[in-house]
């Protein structure tokens, strides 16, 4: 009962956050092992609760109180501003009294808005003596403005071009003989520009030739029969790749259980095919060998000249 006592103590302080560490874990320990503390937690909760619930719903008084004394403030504030100053309050009272009537006389006989009629004739008056004359012009047409004057000189602009080739086609009419020249001079420069085309295209195909044979001889298919195991197999090529300076790019079918066909993939030097070829006949009973320009590979593997790709089917 002792410790349900000191844990009662505790209970308060536990919801409002003021306990230390050791007592929050002595009071969450104690509460999970005994009924009455574990209600009396959960009634504190809920009292807690309630009392903050109607704590909320309350209006707050300070606000009331701030309405019913804004009168007296400000009866204060002003007292306590005319005893420090003693004067203030005389010269504000003359100062009513003096603009008041004045104030009442302007409105009556209209004498702000004379004043800035009379003001706006001299501003007016002033700028018209500042102002430029503007220069008499001569000869000019009524209807003539910036937008006309451009829209004419675009249509001289493009005009222009027009008179040339008129003008220089009736001086070739008037010399037959130049006439006849400059067809030929033209004539010639279409000849020129033909034999050009013609040369860019014959250099085009022989490159396109050049790379179609590179291709073909750089694409081989090996057909490999053979009894051995396919991870047997598979060891042969990968040993007769290393010791050749090929590389094995990608093989499928090898798996086991895998119903794929099984092929191999192998980039090698040029130089190094022959021999590569003889080793497989060496290591294998029947390769055939051919070149396909039809072999497709993936875009991420780099071609080079020097190189060449096998494609290794085995049955």
């Amino acid at each position: 009962m002792t410790d349900c006592s000191k844990v009662k103590g505790y209970i308060d302080k536990y919801l409002n956050d003021e306990l230390d560490k050791k007592k929050r874990i002595y009071v969450e320990g104690h509460v999970k092992g005994c009924i009455m503390c574990s209600a009396e937690m959960e009634f504190a909760k809920k009292k807690a609760s309630v009392s903050e619930l109607l704590v909320s719903l309350q209006p707050r008084p300070s606000f009331f109180r701030r309405i019913g004394n804004t009168p007296q403030r400000i009866k204060q504030k002003i007292k306590k501003t005319f005893s420090k100053h003693p004067l203030a309050l005389p010269a504000v009272l003359t100062l009513l009294f003096a603009f008041i009537p004045a104030g009442l006389y302007v409105i009556k006989n209209n004498i702000p808005l004379k004043k800035t009629d009379e003001a706006k004739d001299v501003v007016q008056a002033a700028q018209d003596v500042k102002k430029p004359a503007e220069p008499i012009a001569e000869n000019k047409p009524a209807s003539a403005n910036p937008v006309q004057l451009k829209t004419v000189k675009k249509i001289d602009e493009k005009a222009e071009p027009k008179k040339e080739a008129v003008k220089k086609e009736k001086i070739l009419m008037a010399n037959p003989t130049e006439k006849t020249e400059e067809a030929n001079v033209k004539k010639q420069e279409e000849r020129i520009d033909k034999k050009k085309t013609d040369i860019v295209k014959v250099e085009q195909a022989a490159v396109n030739k050049k790379t179609e044979e590179n291709i073909k001889q750089g694409l081989f298919r090996l057909t490999l029969k053979s009894d051995l195991q396919p991870d047997v197999i598979f060891t042969k090529i990968e040993s007769l790749s290393e010791n050749s300076g090929a590389v094995i790019l990608s093989s499928k079918g090898f798996m086991p259980d895998s119903i794929e066909k099984k092929e191999v993939l192998v980039r090698i030097p040029k130089d190094k095919y022959n021999s590569f070829l003889t080793e497989m006949k060496n290591q294998f009973t029947e390769v055939l060998s051919k070149i396909d320009k039809y072999i497709k590979l993936s875009n991420d593997i780099s071609r080079q000249e020097d190189q060449s790709f096998i494609l290794i089917d085995i049955n």
